[in-house]
């Protein structure tokens, strides 16, 4: 599942509704953006994706924020762990 959180003080609080997807593979791309009052998210992979699900092939997130001079991002992934511990090859975010 991808969603869009809000972290304040220790305290994680979701600003979009999730969307389980099929993406998150080799090759996935997350893309970040804060621009004025409002974040997106867009996520795709390069990884040729099995035709038989219904799950989303990308993600598109975005929700209303309150802009701070602060910024900052993370991703927090509690899926695998050993051999198919993920690794992040890339992450692109843009404030404007």
């Amino acid at each position: 599942d991808f969603m869009l959180m809000r972290y304040e003080n220790g305290i994680t609080t979701p600003i979009t509704q999730p969307v389980t997807s099929i993406c998150y593979r080799t090759g996935c791309t997350i893309s970040l953006k804060a621009q004025g009052n409002r974040l997106t998210a867009h996520v795709e992979t390069t990884t040729p994706l099995p035709n038989d699900t219904n799950l989303a092939r990308q993600v598109d997130l975005s929700a209303e924020i309150e802009p701070n001079k602060y910024g900052g991002t993370g991703v927090q992934h509690t899926g695998t762990c050993g051999e198919s511990t993920t690794m992040l090859h890339r992450i692109n975010v843009v404030w404007q």
